[in-house]
């Protein structure tokens, strides 16, 4: 089944005084500004598809090929993969606007995935995610979130 295990950790550093994390605009008021300013995306997580930035991931994940006996299911893969998150500065802000709280916990989130290569040019993939606000987010905005995406990809 070719089990696959992985283990990732990630940091981007933070700044106390700093409430957006992309704009100057209330951004750092006094001293030296370590808040980190990614560019690109980073990829942990769909739902709540941090940036990299006042923010430490830890993630773990496992995929398997189960019905690789079948010639045509042979490259089909599941997979999971688990994330928490959690500000490098409690007192700064995250990408996230709603969460203004100053707390450390941002959060917990689940994703599940299926990716099944129909031919050589043709794959069929889809992923379901759900976050789990932790105590960064204030009462009225800590719902989960939930993403879900279906793709059929054509290479030429």
């Amino acid at each position: 089944t070719h089990p696959d295990l992985t283990a990732e950790y990630a940091v981007g550093t933070g700044d106390p005084d700093r409430t957006s994390v992309t704009n100057t605009l209330g951004g750092n008021l006094k001293g030296k500004d370590r808040n980190f300013l990614p560019f690109g995306v980073y990829p942990a997580g769909s739902a709540l598809a941090p940036a990299l930035s006042n923010i430490q991931i830890l993630k773990a994940g496992a995929s398997v090929r189960p019905l690789e006996r079948w010639w045509r299911f042979r490259a089909f893969s599941m997979g999971a993969e688990g994330y928490s998150y959690w500000k490098d500065e409690t007192r700064g802000g995250i990408y996230d606007v709603d969460a203004t709280e100053k707390a450390r916990e941002i959060g917990r989130e689940l994703d599940a995935y299926v990716r099944w290569p129909l031919a050589s040019d043709l794959i069929l993939y889809s992923r379901y995610a759900v976050f789990f606000p932790g105590n960064a987010y204030p009462l009225g905005t800590n719902d989960p979130e939930h993403y879900f995406s279906l793709s059929l990809t054509f290479s030429f």
